[in-house]
């Protein structure tokens, strides 16, 4: 085939794997960089730690990052967790609020909505709170362009492909290219 002798970011990403490109696009971007195995894992859900990580790197320098190391936010964020920077960091932002118990469920499974919901505030999208409250985010995530076409259901949990797609939609939005 013409593409036989493509070279991949990933063992398990080729021209067959859906959203090939945006995942190699967010790869190029150094917003991600897979597992340490060599493969992405475009099948696997994500939990609401990972999708802050990707999220605020697509938009926010290292070092504002970095500024939120050792921050307590969340009782169930250790300060010495991989990912308290970035939770922190959105928190501190105004870009997530987390539970009324005052915890943020970092390895649960993210929705639909809910990834929606810190991709728009994180690259300040304005929408309506509205009844439910994601309506008129889902509206506007959708006349822009941003929800991946298998994304049908705001209670679905998203997978790492979904999310590459998400973001570079987003991205590409921002950069007039979308």
């Amino acid at each position: 085939s013409l593409f036989q002798n493509a070279v991949y970011a990933y063992s398990d990403v080729d021209d067959n794997t859906k959203y090939q490109k945006a995942i190699e696009f967010i790869t190029d971007e150094k917003i991600v960089n897979g597992y340490s195995d060599g493969t992405y894992r475009p099948n696997n859900y994500l939990n609401r730690a990972e999708l802050l990580k990707i999220i605020m790197e697509a938009r926010f320098s290292a070092e504002e990052i970095d500024k939120y190391l050792n921050y307590t936010c969340f009782d169930d964020v250790p300060t010495n967790e991989w990912y308290a920077k970035y939770i922190c960091g959105a928190k501190d932002l105004g870009i997530i609020q987390g539970y009324t118990d005052n915890t943020f469920k970092p390895n649960q499974n993210i929705s639909m909505v809910e990834a929606l919901k810190i991709a728009m505030k994180t690259f300040n999208f304005s929408y309506n709170e509205s009844t439910p409250w994601y309506k008129d985010l889902v509206n506007v995530a959708s006349s822009n362009d941003f929800i991946p076409p298998d994304l049908h259901d705001v209670k679905q949990d998203v997978n790492r492909g979904q999310m590459a797609d998400m973001i570079t939609r987003i991205l590409k939005f921002n950069s007039g290219e979308l």
